[in-house]
């Protein structure tokens, strides 16, 4: 499935391209991407009502899982724009071990992770 949306995200980033802000640089691109990221987190952030102050509204699944859905483009756009979309699920996985290892305590320097029970 993920290599049907890197397909479907390539295709909408040539759209794109064609129709909008051509970037200054790498760092130009990354950092506006950033910025792009932290909007989209916003969106979901306002469809869980995370003003915790604020009288609770019933909360829309549809409409979290649309603007998560956004932070995830966002993210594997920036992906493909760096080519790294061929590695990053690989590093991905071995950062996922890592951390296992982590909270296990089974890293050097790291063993106030270890958990204080056998569980």
């Amino acid at each position: 499935m993920i290599d049907k949306l890197i397909e479907r995200q390539k295709e909408v980033k040539k759209h794109m391209d064609k129709h909008r802000y051509e970037f200054r640089d790498r760092r130009d691109m990354i950092m506006s991407f950033m910025a792009y990221i932290v909007g989209e987190t916003d969106e979901v952030n306002r469809a869980i009502n995370y003003k915790y102050w604020k009288k609770p509204e019933k909360e829309d699944e549809t409409k979290i899982k649309e603007e998560l859905g956004d932070v995830f483009l966002m993210w594997l756009d920036l992906i493909i724009r760096l080519g790294f979309e061929k590695e990053i699920f690989d590093v991905i996985y071995e950062k996922q071990l890592h951390n296992i290892e982590r909270q296990m305590g089974n890293i050097e320097g790291r063993e106030d992770y270890k958990p204080s029970c056998n569980c």
